[in-house]
């Protein structure tokens, strides 16, 4: 998990509303084939709500933004596409699809475990 600046990563904090929005990045492993693993990054959004002491997280529009060793050849797009663009792989594509959502979902569990611990010298 990558967070740039908070200038960067923050597009909405209402405190009011109990919202905030930001953008993140996962560097997810994918075969890209004959055995070569080469990270890529994935860019989402994360929508954090709290009400009433509790929170819910919610990652979504994940976007395939090139790979780390590489950035700029091999965008694939939109990872709710069923076709990759820049001519990558279909089943190079699914394999990635299910990495970041593995990825993903080990985010998630160690953001509800940060989220649940307790701060005994913290009043917030």
């Amino acid at each position: 998990m990558v967070f740039n600046s908070a200038k960067d990563v923050i597009q909405m904090d209402d405190k009011d509303a109990g919202k905030i929005i930001g953008k993140g990045i996962l560097i997810v492993p994918s075969n890209v084939g004959l055995g070569i693993i080469k990270d890529s990054y994935v860019t989402f959004t994360a929508t954090i709500d709290v009400k009433d002491n509790k929170f819910r997280c919610i990652l979504s529009d994940f976007y395939h933004d090139g790979f780390v060793d590489n950035p700029e050849p091999g965008k694939g797009g939109y990872l709710y596409q069923e076709k990759p663009d820049g001519g990558l792989s279909k089943k190079w594509w699914q394999r990635l699809k299910d990495n970041t959502k593995v990825s993903a979902e080990e985010f998630l569990s160690s953001f509800d475990i940060a989220m649940k611990k307790t701060n005994s010298g913290d009043n917030f």
